[in-house]
């Protein structure tokens, strides 16, 4: 579906819907990955904090590491306290984000927490030993302990390997398709506005 969608709107309005499309790619990347505005309107406020810390918990530790990797393998300038800050910062937030909701799905008292596949669970697992060794081992390591440290770290390497090999199949994956299918559907939308005779093209791609 996504495939014909943007062939559809290359191949209907090439010239004039480029430009529709960068914007609202744009617009998607600001408004539902950056910002995840659709969640300010759940009635529970707490949910859009819970995701937007799993989200940019995440997305900031992935910085951090990156940090980490470019002063110790490429020589780069970046201080030390840089990662460590951007770490606890954001681990702190995926800490967070990965309790909250792993305490709405023992609960059940939202909807979207009464029906649990295991799945759901190996995320939120993942996600919270991910922050929580990672922090353990800051602990060890600036306490002086090795050979914890080393311990910690290949179970948080190991565990981070199967957060992301296990992505396609878990919760992870709406991460990528969520605003690929609103970014298609937000811009088949406007092109059957604006030309008569989209509207019967457009619903062929969903069929």
């Amino acid at each position: 579906i996504m495939y014909r969608s943007i062939s559809l709107g290359y191949s209907r309005r090439a010239k004039g819907s480029v430009g529709l499309w960068v914007k609202n790619l744009v617009l998607t990347l600001i408004r539902e990955v950056a910002a995840q505005l659709k969640y300010t309107k759940c009635e529970n406020k707490l949910r859009y904090i819970g995701h937007m810390s799993l989200f940019w918990g995440f997305v900031g530790l992935f910085v951090a590491t990156i940090t980490g990797f470019l002063r110790d393998y490429y020589d780069i300038m970046i201080p030390p306290e840089v990662s460590l800050g951007l770490g606890v910062i954001f681990g702190i937030l995926l800490i967070y984000g990965s309790l909250y909701y792993m305490v709405g799905r023992f609960s059940k008292k939202e909807a979207y927490a009464k029906y649990s596949h295991h799945t759901d669970w190996v995320f939120l697992w993942l996600l919270f030993l991910t922050g929580i060794t990672g922090f353990l081992i800051t602990i060890f390591r600036f306490m002086g302990y090795p050979f914890p440290t080393y311990i910690l770290l290949l179970v948080h390497l190991v565990v981070v390997f199967d957060l992301l090999i296990t992505a396609p199949f878990t919760k992870f994956s709406h991460a990528i398709y969520r605003p690929l299918a609103i970014w298609l559907s937000d811009t088949m939308d406007q092109l059957a506005r604006e030309a008569p005779g989209e509207k019967e093209a457009v619903a062929e791609v969903s069929q």
